[in-house]
């Protein structure tokens, strides 16, 4: 059951005892809801990182994908197949970037 606020004249009707009880539920009440509107902003800050995270990843591989095309690029790439310390799983995930960009280099 939510919990229903009472006007100044309520209040005033209440015994001693009767109104403690009142402010403890008040305090309680809107201590719960600000925690749901604290949740309710972290999960939205959360989705937004997230979704961030997606666009930066996507901005990374298109940027990428334009770099390794040029020249310079692309010796420095050879260069870094002669004298690497990837792993085999690695290089197998560069060789198959490199294969689909249509680059002729294997690591």
């Amino acid at each position: 059951m939510a919990f229903k606020e009472k006007s100044e004249k309520e209040l005033l009707k209440l015994s001693k005892d009767e109104q403690i009880k009142y402010w403890e539920e008040f305090k309680e009440y809107y201590t719960q809801k600000k925690k749901d509107i604290q949740k309710k902003i972290r999960q939205t800050e959360q989705q937004q990182k997230q979704k961030n995270k997606k666009k930066i990843d996507h901005a990374t591989f298109v940027l990428f994908g334009a770099l390794i095309q040029s020249q310079s690029v692309k010796s420095c790439i050879a260069e870094l197949s002669k004298n690497n310390s990837f792993t085999d799983r690695e290089k197998e995930d560069i060789n198959l970037l490199l294969e689909s960009r249509g680059i002729e280099l294997r690591f």
